[in-house]
């Protein structure tokens, strides 16, 4: 399993997001793919070794379980994918473990002009491309998971463009008093 402190994610983000996209059931049900697939917890896609037939129910525990080793299971996908990933900004970091989460490394890695515009760390420009007619069909299926994903990637640029903004000066100020004071307070 993936510590938090060995990849310096910010799972607090990473899983609401994906418990807000996904939602929890713990009864077996068909999700909507076609053919539909049967899916339990925060979209866990059930595995034989699961041994869980459609109806069936998981207790809070197994739930939470079944989302760890997924979510796992995310992460070295967008490692395989970004080997760098692991200094992308938070925002665009689960805006990618959203997608893995519904579509798979395998498809993702299919998508190679958004793959290339994540490369760029133009997080604005791969904000816009979501919001592209390129991501209609995908919409139609997901719907506002689409618009929540080009939202976290164009968060990814902010704090570039207000570092940019501010400069180095004004930011190193910044950090002096909040360590000197524990905060940050104007005067």
């Amino acid at each position: 399993m993936i510590e938090q402190k060995e990849t310096d994610m910010n799972f607090d983000l990473i899983d609401t997001t994906l418990l807000n996209q996904e939602g929890e059931k713990l009864t077996v049900y068909l999700d909507t793919a076609s053919p539909p697939n049967p899916t339990v917890g925060r979209g866990h896609k059930v595995r034989p070794e699961d041994n869980l037939n459609v109806g069936d129910t998981i207790t809070p525990e197994q739930s939470q379980q079944f989302y760890i080793n997924d979510r796992t299971e995310a992460i070295q996908g967008a490692l395989k994918i970004f080997p760098d990933f692991n200094t992308f900004p938070d925002s665009a970091q689960t805006a990618i473990l959203s997608i893995i989460f519904n579509v798979g490394d395998g498809t993702f890695s299919t998508w190679k002009n958004t793959i290339a515009l994540i490369n760029s760390h133009d997080w604005e420009k791969v904000s816009d491309d979501f919001n592209s007619s390129a991501f209609d069909l995908w919409r139609s299926q997901v719907g506002e998971r689409v618009a929540e994903i080009a939202d976290l990637f164009k968060k990814a640029g902010v704090g570039v463009i207000v570092f940019g903004v501010l400069g180095l000066g004004v930011i190193s100020f910044i950090i002096y008093k909040v360590i000197q004071h524990g905060r940050l307070t104007i005067e």
